[in-house]
């Protein structure tokens, strides 16, 4: 899922991207993936910084979240 937000600041604005998958590995075509979804909206990619959650799966595996 891609999530793409602007906001008004000043005289000029600010534009953000989330990319979110349901696994902590993106999958292999995740460029090409961003790339056709953000043209389908004319949308330019900003500067993507990418987060290494591959030892998040290990810490929520145990959580009970219908407590």
């Amino acid at each position: 899922m891609i999530v793409w937000a602007c906001e008004n600041r000043g005289n000029g604005h600010v534009e953000q991207a989330w990319v979110f998958s349901r696994e902590p590995a993106q999958p292999y075509n995740i460029s090409a993936l961003m790339k056709e979804a953000f043209a389908r909206y004319n949308l330019t990619i900003p500067e993507m910084v990418k987060i290494d959650l591959a030892g998040c799966c290990r810490i929520y595996s145990s959580f009970d979240f219908d407590s």
